[in-house]
């Protein structure tokens, strides 16, 4: 529909790969602050529960 509205198809292109750059750096932000939880929380059980780290 969009080459039928006469529009041209490298700016759909080019806006959906920036889209989608942006929403790829969201996420991998997301991955990365669990990731940090993760590793922070494990180094606080250890801290707290030793005999039950294992």
């Amino acid at each position: 529909s969009y080459i039928e509205q006469g529009r041209n198809p490298d700016l759909f292109t080019q806006a959906f790969v920036e889209r989608t750059a942006t929403e790829n750096q969201f996420t991998n932000g997301k991955i990365k602050a669990v990731s940090e939880f993760r590793t922070l929380l494990s180094e606080e059980f250890n801290k707290s529960f030793p005999d039950l780290y294992d």
